[in-house]
């Protein structure tokens, strides 16, 4: 038994003893040096616009090693796996053209003993004309181009940019001609038209789809070519003002002159929106509303007025200067009032009139002498609220502001809002609105809460549009413009592109 105890003694003596032995083999230990992507502080998150913006990224690359030895690879991922080498540089400096999403892009640095350090940022790509406020121009040449200016403050979420020349910079050139309307359609295609002429552009890129004859039907255009307005109808189709003649649209194509009787007409260079008709426009001719009935080039006239409404819808016996959708609305079927803003044949008198088309015979909810209201006659421009009673109007160099009272049949004093710096002139004001089918829907929050004025310094030759919140009950301007955009130059018209 002593000796088997002794025997085990012994063996764990000579493991004890091996252990510390020095291990003498062949072998060569390397310190790995450290290779990452600091994302300390750094934007990991990019927004580009497909085919136009360049995505561009440095990384923080650090590494216990010669740098200029680093290998660089970028790849963008789409769906299955399927990715686009971006660059093989340290920098990733280049346009994405993939179809507008949130894509991964992935940085991999490798150094000669093959470490390898790995990043990925989140990219968003959006059409090359999102969203935004087009701005119609007229450049130094003479000619029309297109701003479309985006501000997180009436797009949620959206960075603070003016995509500059997005109509010269597609296709090339400006169109020829001073700006007369731009407006988006939900169809799938835009439009842009100047005194001489007019063009059809793809809402995603602003690219060129087709001429002034090609928007009409088996390209038949009117032989004198003179855009004068250019409209949304009742059912999400244009409708053109040209030389005081009316088209209507159908199937983002112009179908044809609209047709009234052996009178005749002048259109006025608006269209509003009706329930249950293309829409309606102004006689000044003829001094008379008219309807565009659905899918016909064959108008009709409204039943005249009983006797004690203030108002004919058939004679109105003056000249129309603005008619929009505003507050209020018949209920059954709905249809917004209209509010529309008149002067004397001779000039002199201006009167609001707020009308509801539903009701021919006591179209009357208001009718109101406004020719005492300061500066009225000076006026060029008229806005009012969709959610409230607020109006407007502006003169070259101010925006006045009031309260519409109809059920008073009256308004409050106009007070001035705004006053454009000196040297500058007021050349177009638009308020925020939502147009939906029948004039109806108020598709964005902001509906009515800002006032964009755009004015002109022909000695600096300089544009710019002002950007103002708006009390949708008051009609109160800021004190303060919210933002101030420097466009391309002197603005025309201006409207929003839902997408």
């Amino acid at each position: 038994m002593k000796r088997i105890s002794y025997i085990c003694y012994s063996l764990s003596l000579l493991v004890l003893l091996a252990s510390c032995l020095k291990d003498k083999g062949n072998y060569s230990y390397t310190t790995v040096p450290a290779l990452y992507v600091d994302t300390v502080g750094k934007q990991t998150r990019f927004e580009v616009y497909q085919s136009q913006d360049k995505l561009h990224i440095e990384p923080a690359v650090v590494y216990e090693g010669d740098v200029s030895q680093l290998t660089h690879l970028w790849r963008l991922y789409a769906a299955n796996n399927a990715f686009d080498t971006l660059s093989k540089r340290a920098v990733v400096d280049t346009v994405i053209t993939r179809p507008p999403g949130t894509y991964t892009v992935e940085y991999e640095a490798t150094d000669r003993t093959g470490l390898k350090a790995l990043m990925q940022y989140t990219v968003v790509v959006t059409s090359a004309t999102p969203s935004g406020w087009m701005v119609a121009y007229e450049n130094a040449e003479g000619n029309t181009d297109v701003d479309l200016i985006r501000s997180a403050l009436f797009m949620t979420g959206s960075p603070d940019v003016v995509l500059r020349n997005i109509y010269s910079g597609r296709n090339g050139a400006a169109l020829p001609g001073k700006p007369v309307s731009v407006l988006y359609v939900t169809t799938g295609l835009g439009y842009l038209f100047t005194n001489t002429t007019g063009v059809k552009v793809q809402n995603t890129d602003f690219a060129f789809a087709q001429n002034f004859s090609q928007i009409f039907l088996l390209n038949n255009p009117p032989a004198v070519v003179k855009p004068e307005a250019f409209w949304l109808g009742s059912f999400n189709q244009g409708i053109l003002v040209n030389n005081g003649d009316v088209y209507w649209a159908s199937e983002n194509s112009l179908i044809g002159k609209v047709t009234v009787d052996a009178k005749g007409y002048r259109a006025a260079p608006f269209v509003y929106q009706q329930y249950a008709k293309q829409g309606g426009f102004y006689d000044q001719l003829n001094r008379r509303f008219i309807i565009i009935e659905q899918q016909t080039s064959q108008a009709t006239t409204f039943t005249n007025a009983s006797g004690s409404a203030r108002f004919n819808l058939n004679n109105i016996g003056k000249e129309l200067l603005f008619i929009e959708r505003g507050f209020g609305q018949n209920d059954n079927p709905v249809d917004p009032y209209k509010y529309a803003i008149f002067r004397d044949p001779d000039g002199a008198g201006r009167y609001l009139y707020v009308i509801n088309f539903q009701a021919p015979a006591s179209p009357d909810v208001a009718a109101i002498d406004i020719s005492s209201a300061p500066d009225i006659q000076d006026a060029r421009f008229y806005a009012v609220g969709n959610l409230g009673p607020a109006a407007f109007y502006g003169t070259s160099s101010k925006v006045y502001n009031y309260q519409v009272n109809s059920a008073g049949n009256s308004i409050t004093t106009p007070v001035v809002g705004f006053t454009a710096p000196a040297g500058e002139e007021i050349t177009c004001m638009k308020l925020f609105k939502g147009h939906g089918t029948f004039g109806v829907g108020a598709p964005t929050a902001n509906d009515s809460k800002f006032m964009y004025v755009a004015t002109w310094n022909e000695g600096q030759q300089q544009g710019k549009v002002y950007l103002l919140s708006a009390n949708i009950t008051s009609g109160e301007l800021g004190a303060t413009p919210l933002a101030t955009w420097i466009v391309g130059g002197k603005v025309g018209d201006m409207s929003y592109k839902i997408q």
